[in-house]
């Protein structure tokens, strides 16, 4: 808590600085997982709200940039990851799918990148999650086929990507 208190006093320094903001950002999501994790996902909310509101104002500025659209992507997750957790399908399912978008959106650019890839088959496998909380087992089967389709090929051309072998242990775990 003591980072977040000098990220906020170097962002109010100066608010023009986008590095000061994505640090802020990225300190305001890494609490909201610890509150997850610690089992306070309602206290969790707040800090993750901030951050992705924080990540869509630095991606609006820089459009042109896609690690911005990866970050603002993964806020989403992280919002549904919260929402799921707490059992609320409808919202974790809204979140979810607006990081899928933006990911899909990202592969369209560069369908090889492994790191796009990755965030592509952890967020379809945590919306097949959602979708079979909601009572849509079959929608939510799609989903998590539909990871493995991303992870598998690209973990069968590099075996050793520690990213696609979490994905694809993910998705067979769900």
């Amino acid at each position: 808590r003591s980072e977040l208190a000098v990220k906020e006093a170097l962002v109010a320094r100066d608010r023009t600085n986008r590095q000061y903001q994505q640090h802020l950002a990225n300190a305001h999501a890494f609490m909201g997982e610890l509150l997850v994790v610690e089992g306070n996902v309602s206290a969790a909310f707040p800090a993750l709200r901030t951050s992705r509101t924080m990540f869509a104002a630095l991606a609006a500025a820089d459009t042109s940039n896609p690690e911005r659209i990866r970050v603002l992507a993964n806020a989403d997750r992280l919002l549904g990851m919260a929402a799921l957790e707490q059992g609320d399908a409808a919202r974790a399912h809204r979140d979810l799918r607006s990081s899928a978008a933006m990911i899909e959106g990202l592969i369209a650019r560069s369908p090889s990148n492994r790191l796009w890839l990755y965030s592509s088959a952890r967020t379809s496998t945590l919306l097949g999650l959602a979708l079979a909380e909601a009572g849509r087992i079959r929608e939510g089967e799609d989903q998590v086929r539909r990871a493995l389709a991303v992870a598998v090929p690209g973990l069968s051309a590099r075996p050793g990507d520690q990213n696609l072998r979490v994905a694809v242990t993910d998705a067979y775990l769900s």
